[in-house]
């Protein structure tokens, strides 16, 4: 947290938080859903009546609502656009928020509210998951999926069939997202023993969707901190940047917000190819590019793409390489490819690559290893790029502090040179999800990049 500057009003001391009933449950308080749900739902507020406000819960014990609580929940989205366009929002429909760990009764009061129409969340993929210690709803449950199910449970138990319709929209990067979740919140239910009829009532009045979020939010941008404070003329200590593009896709047959001017809201039967364009052109994009850029000192994602050398290999990756897979027929492919180009060339949203390096392991699981392998079942050669991303990877895997790896892969690499290296760390499950030793010809393909 930045120290206030001096002879500057604190942003709560400027505006006034908007008068909304609680419409909408965030779970989490990071700068993507803050700069992204939060955008959009006051942008329906101010233009569209949508007359909801957010309550903001705070997913983990180590969180940001007693800070934010501080300057009234009020923050500043400054999304830049590639030609240096600039534009500042004051998020004013945050009303309130909660620590579940400090305050379990007001979390699930939240549930007894009629308003609540939504629930929204962003825990990071690894908090689609339950914790086997979840055993007693009595007690703040440690999973997101069980806080989930408590909370619903109390709706079920004060509401019961008068209960609104909720919806609920789990922005984490995975596959049919709202699937899982929907079936992670029955289990909490069998492991509490709460009965069939809670389980009906969830199938009757609550709805989970699919959903798929793109928009590259860095966050906090702490190099222009005392410039962009005195323009803003008050203190922010949550301003967060991002990028002016900003897309939603709601696997659904309705609309379910009011439409929006400055993002892209989608509703589609099929969320899966939505997602497939996403993750390959723009997310293992980003996957592929950190382990080079750590190597040869390019701190961020458009510095990387704009170098002379560096940034004709971006554009071999994901021209020639992630595609592989993608229907040549959709229409909006090329716009998307060239589109993240752009946004990537940013020179206004400064991404660094030691951020996007946290959790490698299952970025390199979820993103890089689908289209290695896609791309040599359809040509029978390995691609080029990736097998040269992949040999920094190792390299990395061994010696840096920034690449997350778990022990026993790590000791397993210790000493290993040239294609042994390449041999033992295709081996390492832990690292690619399975082990690739029987891949044919990846080693050698990979073996020249060790250097």
């Amino acid at each position: 947290m930045h120290q206030p500057l001096t002879g500057l009003t604190s942003i709560h001391h400027k505006f006034l938080a908007r008068e909304l009933p609680q419409k909408v449950a965030m779970i989490g308080t990071g700068n993507f859903l803050r700069a992204f749900v939060g955008s959009f739902v006051e942008e329906m507020n101010a233009s569209q009546g949508f007359n909801g406000g957010i309550c903001m819960i705070q997913p983990t014990p180590k969180g940001k609502v007693e800070a934010l609580a501080r300057q009234g929940f009020l923050y500043t989205v400054l999304s830049r656009g590639a030609r240096g366009d600039e534009h500042m929002q004051v998020v004013r429909s945050v009303v309130g928020g909660i620590d579940p760990y400090r305050n379990y009764a007001s979390f699930l009061a939240l549930g007894e509210l009629e308003e609540l129409e939504y629930i929204i969340s962003n825990t990071t993929e690894a908090g689609l998951s339950l914790d086997e210690k979840d055993t007693d709803m009595e007690q703040v449950p440690r999973s997101f999926p069980a806080k989930l199910c408590a909370l619903l449970y109390r709706r079920y138990c004060t509401q019961g069939q008068r209960s609104a319709h909720l919806k609920i929209l789990p922005c984490e990067l995975l596959p049919d997202n709202g699937k899982l979740l929907e079936k992670l919140v029955v289990q909490a239910a069998e492991n509490y023993g709460l009965g069939d009829a809670f389980t009906s009532w969830l199938q009757e009045h609550v709805q989970f969707y699919n959903t798929l979020v793109d928009r590259i939010v860095p966050g906090f941008p702490g190099d222009e901190y005392e410039e962009l404070h005195k323009k803003m003329g008050y203190a922010d200590n949550f301003l967060v940047a991002a990028e002016a593009f900003s897309f939603w896709a709601i696997e659904s047959k309705e609309a379910l917000f009011p439409p929006v001017k400055t993002g892209q809201l989608v509703y589609t039967d099929d969320l899966s190819y939505y997602r497939q364009r996403k993750v390959q052109l723009l997310n293992a994009a980003h996957t592929a590019m950190v382990p080079l850029a750590l190597l040869n000192g390019l701190a961020t994602v458009q510095a990387f793409v704009t170098h002379p050398s560096w940034g004709e290999f971006f554009r071999k990756l994901v021209y020639q390489e992630l595609s592989v897979g993608l229907r040549p027929e959709d229409e909006d492919l090329l716009w998307y490819t060239r589109s993240v180009i752009k946004r990537f060339e940013n020179p206004y949203v400064q991404h660094y690559f030691k951020d996007i390096a946290l959790n490698t392991t299952s970025k390199i699981q979820a993103r890089l290893v689908p289209v290695l392998l896609s791309f040599y079942a359809e040509y029978g050669e390995w691609p080029p790029q990736l097998c040269q991303s992949l040999a920094a990877y190792m390299k990395l895997f061994r010696e840096s502090a920034l690449i997350e790896v778990p022990a026993t892969a790590k000791a397993a690499l210790q000493g290993k040179e040239g294609h042994a290296l390449v041999e033992t760390a295709l081996a390492q499950k832990e690292i690619f999800g399975k082990e690739l030793t029987d891949q044919p010809g990846l080693a050698a393909a990979i073996a020249p990049y060790i250097r």
